[in-house]
């Protein structure tokens, strides 16, 4: 049987549980041995059902992470393995119709203890956020005609890369998810894992949406030159040792 042990993220879905995670075969459900063991795959989807069942989350909610809230020290302290484990409790972050809570579930008591609102604040960048972003921009007819305008034209040579665009309170776009989009070119297949900027295009994406808020396309630069070794442009050959 497979088990998935979450690590960063998890997205609530109508279908089973989805959790970004690393993959590890095992034959039987993992045992908690001390109160401050990982959160199990089985525990994570009891919070979620939790959650549910309390309406906190729906269908299109996304959780920024799942984690242990571990027990007061002195609890940890008075612990031994003779005894109960203290209560399991899950420290969660929500993204709910472009709003952010922090939410504390009773795993053991299978009720949701807390959920606050956290006004103007984001979880991490989850790969939906990344995945909407990219897709939006790739497709925007601002992006295709200023690669035109390169000489270029999309392909599977095109690489975008959604990057967070940083904070700023106060502005009109506080309350939304914000990524950069800037793009590069594999073209001439230098090497599988190098590319190069091109540079004068951004993409500004709200990352929950995907409404592409800006494209820049600034001054049209050549692409950086080849470097020596890759490409075509290898180094000469040097004269037989005689």
């Amino acid at each position: 049987m497979k088990i998935f042990l979450c690590i960063l993220a998890v997205v609530v879905s109508a279908h089973p549980l989805h959790v970004f995670a690393q993959e590890t075969e095992k034959t039987e459900p993992i045992t908690v041995f001390s109160p401050l063991d990982a959160l199990t795959a089985e525990e994570v989807v009891s919070a979620a059902k939790i959650l549910r069942d309390a309406g906190a989350i729906d269908d299109k909610t996304e959780l920024g992470a799942m984690t242990l809230l571990e027990p007061a020290k002195h609890v940890v302290k008075a612990w031994t393995p003779d005894k109960p484990l203290p209560e399991r409790q899950a420290f969660v972050i929500i993204r709910r119709n472009m709003k952010t809570s922090e939410a504390v579930v009773n795993i053991t008591g299978g009720k949701l203890i807390s959920s606050v609102d956290r006004p103007g604040k984001h979880p991490i960048v989850l790969e939906d956020n990344w995945t909407r972003a990219r897709d939006a921009f790739i497709k925007d007819d601002r992006f295709l005609t200023a690669l035109k305008k390169r000489g270029l034209t999309f392909s599977k040579s095109i690489l975008c890369t959604p990057n967070s665009a940083g904070y700023f309170p106060g502005g009109n776009e506080s309350n939304r998810h914000i990524l950069k989009v800037p793009c590069f070119t594999t073209a001439d297949m230098l090497h599988p894992a190098l590319a190069r900027p091109i540079e004068g295009i951004l993409g500004v994406v709200d990352a929950e949406t995907g409404e592409v808020l800006q494209v820049f396309d600034r001054d049209v630069v050549a692409l950086p030159p080849t470097p020596l070794g890759y490409g075509k442009n290898l180094p000469r050959q040097k004269p037989a040792i005689a």
